[in-house]
């Protein structure tokens, strides 16, 4: 019985050793492709950022105005880049990069507006979400300078739909806002007009269509979802008191 008993515990710590092993395996592993994963997107955002500020550097006429054009993009790149992290390098929700961006543009606007957020649950694949997050950057940034935020009467409205295809799942936003200054004619193109251009066509392989009546900028941009696609079709159960997942306003701060 002495000799059963110790064979059996051997036989158990042998087992407990090799699952030990194994999870302290692939622990290591994974932490390796983490790494890897990481410097990859800090080289990207480098090689981004390097770009942006040749453009940049372009378009404006002073060394303050190029301060300020690289301040917000900068910090676009940072919120993403943030976000990411706390994912650990996998897919960010579609709301909180908005939410996100909504909430760093109120900061530095002059007057604080209301801020519609509505759509789906979209989970955004990391390859998409610089890119789509410095579209939305532009937008924002646009809305500060000449848009819907120049007025207290101002107001955005987000929002988006997902059409789930054979190939590919379509991502369609749209960025409507009400409340502008009068808009000056003719409009010229601006260096964060053709950022946007090319990060929808160019970094999100979709397309662009922008639109500035008299009433306010409303814009359309779409784009396939990249593989495999994480989306939520259902919201999760949540309480009475708590707001409804499809759609949130980012309020004015009093």
């Amino acid at each position: 019985a002495v000799t059963i008993s110790d064979i059996t515990e051997r036989k158990a710590a042998e087992e407990s050793l090799r699952e030990s092993r194994e999870h302290y395996r692939f622990v290591a592993d994974s932490n390796r492709r983490l790494l890897t994963e990481v410097n990859h997107r800090v080289r990207n955002n480098l090689a981004g950022l390097l770009s942006l500020v040749r453009l940049t550097a372009k378009s404006v006429m002073n060394v303050d105005e190029f301060a300020d054009a690289m301040k917000a993009r900068i910090l676009a790149m940072s919120h993403v880049h943030n976000m990411l992290a706390q994912s650990q390098w996998s897919d960010v929700e579609l709301r909180e990069i908005m939410a996100t961006l909504a909430g760093s543009a109120s900061q530095a606007a002059p007057h604080h507006i209301p801020v519609d957020i509505t759509g789906p649950p979209v989970r955004i694949d990391p390859r998409q979400a610089t890119p789509l997050a410095m579209t939305i950057s532009e937008l924002f940034n646009n809305s500060v300078k000449h848009g819907a935020h120049a007025r207290p009467e101002g107001r955005i409205a987000v929002d988006w739909t997902v059409e789930p295809g054979d190939d590919v799942t379509l991502l369609t936003i749209r960025w409507k806002e009400t409340g502008v200054p009068p808009v000056q004619l003719p409009i010229r193109r601006s260096l964060g007009t053709q950022l946007i251009e090319g990060f929808i066509r160019f970094e999100l392989d979709g397309k662009c269509q922008l639109n500035f009546p008299e009433t306010g900028a409303d814009h359309t941009f779409s784009f396939p979802l990249v593989q495999p696609t994480h989306f939520a079709s259902h919201a999760p159960p949540r309480k009475s008191s708590e707001p409804a997942d499809d759609a949130s306003t980012i309020a004015p701060h009093v």
